[in-house]
């Protein structure tokens, strides 16, 4: 089981930053190359459903202090718990971790439209994604059903919603562009 003295013995403090997931006991190990990244690597934690995931970088605490951070998470945890270690002393942090599903909408998102919107026509979404896998339609699922609910608080009553799925330079399997027009919570026209 993922603990934090075996993030800290896979970790290089002054190297980029380290994923680690474990599945069924097997761990992965992934380095990633920057800080930027650490979101990403959130998001794969939650993507890949592991059964634990620990992130660990250099970061500063209380804006001056260097410190080594790790956050570690279980499934089935409420939280991930996040711990600065600096100058052999550990500060405990939580937040909530990336294998938690939540209701993007309860974030705050900054204004988006439609890419095309009349009153007649409707709301039109034009999408652009790479459709060559299951997670890469799972996540243009994800953001048709958040579109298509962010879009029905705020369009005015009433307001149709389609999606208009632009494959320019793929091929996409069959089955997936099945999968798409099964699950899409609005109709889609594949161009």
């Amino acid at each position: 089981m993922l603990d934090h003295a075996m993030v800290l013995e896979m970790f290089t403090p002054g190297k980029a930053p380290v994923l680690i997931t474990e599945r069924a006991g097997q761990l992965e190990v992934t380095m990633v190359v920057s800080e930027r990244a650490l979101a990403v690597a959130r998001r794969k934690a939650r993507v890949t459903n592991p059964d634990a995931y620990a992130i660990a970088f250099d970061g500063v605490v209380d804006d001056t202090e260097p410190a080594v951070i790790v956050e570690l998470a279980h499934r089935g945890d409420e939280v991930a718990s996040v711990t600065a270690f600096r100058d052999g002393v550990a500060t405990l942090l939580q937040r909530r971790h990336s294998m938690i599903d939540f209701d993007p909408l309860d974030l705050r998102w900054t204004r988006a439209t439609p890419d095309i919107y009349g009153e007649k026509l409707g709301a039109v979404h034009i999408i652009a994604h790479r459709l060559d896998s299951a997670d890469a339609v799972a996540r243009t699922l994800r953001f048709l059903r958040g579109r298509r609910a962010f879009f029905a608080e705020h369009a005015p009553l009433g307001t149709e919603q389609r999606a208009v799925i632009d494959t320019a330079g793929q091929d996409v399997p069959a089955e997936l562009r099945a999968q798409l027009d099964a699950e899409a919570p609005m109709p889609l026209e594949w161009r």
